[in-house]
């Protein structure tokens, strides 16, 4: 709550950690697990992602914003000390939560950050595209786990995909927006 009046954050995003696709990629599919590189001239949170032979991160590969980039996480995090603990734990879930009780943020629904950079390129074969949002979307159900009342999420779908509903079964009740109060 803040200034007498509750919040809702439609469009808080996550930090997924580098081993979420490892432990929640489907075993056929396990070769197509992202892989991150972090390069001594990029912010951390911003890393070389490599899905096969494709390589995502434009901010990261181009010096001049490598460089931008690495000056932004600097100054949020002399801006705002939680960052950095929440940059320690890994962005886990009780490190947003608390993230949301420092800004006074009651309900959030969750997006991925590294999730959606994943499935955003049309060069993915659909079978794996699919099988990363399921992935995702199996991490986030646990993620949001932490404090369902508090945290929703945004399902995540390849474009071949019709918005998920095999992985939306799997997430129960967190799935349903309709049931925050």
């Amino acid at each position: 709550m803040k200034n007498g009046f509750k919040v809702l954050d439609s469009d808080l995003h996550t930090m997924e950690p580098d081993g979420l696709w490892e432990k929640y990629l489907e075993a056929p599919f396990q070769k197509f697990a992202p892989q991150f590189t972090r390069r001594t001239e990029n912010a951390s949170n911003q890393p070389v992602i490599r899905i096969g032979g494709i390589e995502i991160g434009e901010m990261s590969r181009r010096p001049q914003t490598a460089v931008v980039g690495k000056d932004l996480q600097r100054r949020a995090f002399a801006r705002h000390p939680h960052y950095e603990v929440a940059h320690a734990r890994g962005y886990d879930a009780e490190s947003h939560v608390a993230a949301m009780d420092i800004e006074g943020i009651d309900v959030a629904v969750i997006y991925g950050t590294r999730g959606r950079q994943v499935l955003m390129h049309d060069d993915l074969e659909p079978e794996v595209a699919a099988a990363l949002a399921r992935a995702h979307n199996n991490w986030t159900r646990d993620f949001c786990a932490h404090d369902p009342r508090r945290l929703g999420s945004s399902l995540r779908r390849s474009r071949f995909t019709t918005w998920g509903w095999p992985s939306r079964r799997r997430g129960g009740p967190y799935a349903s927006w309709a049931r925050w109060r």
